[in-house]
């Protein structure tokens, strides 16, 4: 019965197989099986890049893992901001509205009454800017972070996840040293996206860091000797330029 509403379900949805035919997905006690099976539609076939059995992922299953790549074309959206209404300093709001939307009069006509509506929501925009914060970004959201990055990381946590299943002392090893070698990755992309900031910064003539870069520059610069102006007196014709000389005018 399971076989056939299986069957009857792939048919009505026109569901495709995307493993190749005879992969095996399973094994116990040196006996292979293809029970596991995977099924797309005919669009999410058209964009299956590879869907095929993952051999060197540990897991604690007698199946073996299935990997799935689509080719996705993301669309970037532009994240707007917005307010933090949980926030909102309600107090101050309250004692606002009493002093600008006190009214002791009845609206009589139509008139009155759009008047009054335009007049509140003049107020609640008033208030909303008022006594209502934004929402700040992220702190975790980094701009220096790329492909390589996030690379370290999974393959980070992929190795923590590994020993905490084998709970060996060889797993617990090969962990740290790839944290150490994520740590170092994470930290030369992060100095490689300040350098290119600065230097943005300092070639631009407005902005207060190029002075900074020059002061940086001429401090690792070899000193330069003092010049003295050249002299002269008043009983010689001539401009007295050497350095011995004015030393002894001196």
């Amino acid at each position: 019965m399971m076989i056939n509403t299986l069957l009857n379900i792939i048919t009505n949805a026109r569901l495709k197989l995307l493993l190749k035919l005879d992969t095996i997905t399973c094994e116990i006690y040196n006996q292979f099986t293809m029970i596991d099976l995977v099924f797309s539609s005919e669009k999410i076939q058209s964009m299956t890049r590879k869907c095929k059995v993952q051999i060197n992922l540990h897991q604690r299953s007698n199946h073996l893992s299935i990997i799935t790549e689509l080719n996705l074309q993301t669309i970037s959206v532009q994240l707007s901001i917005h307010w933090l209404w949980k926030k909102m300093n309600t107090e101050a709001l309250s004692a606002y509205l009493q002093i600008h939307l006190s009214s002791d009069h009845f609206l009589n006509n139509r008139a009155e009454m759009n008047d009054r509506a335009t007049e509140i929501i003049r107020v609640l925009q008033e208030i909303i800017e008022k006594f209502t914060l934004w929402a700040k970004s992220s702190n975790w959201a980094r701009n220096f972070w790329n492909q390589s990055c996030f690379k370290v990381v999974m393959k980070s946590r992929w190795l923590q996840t590994v020993w905490k299943m084998q709970d060996t002392l060889k797993t617990w090893n090969k962990y740290l040293k790839h944290n150490d070698h994520k740590n170092k990755i994470i930290r030369q992309v992060k100095c490689v996206h300040f350098r290119l900031q600065m230097h943005k910064l300092s070639d631009a003539l407005k902005s207060i860091w190029c002075f900074a870069k020059w002061a940086r520059i001429e401090s690792q610069l070899f000193k330069k000797l003092s010049q003295f102006s050249s002299l002269k007196r008043n009983d010689i014709d001539y401009m007295i330029t050497t350095f011995e000389e004015k030393i002894k005018i001196l």
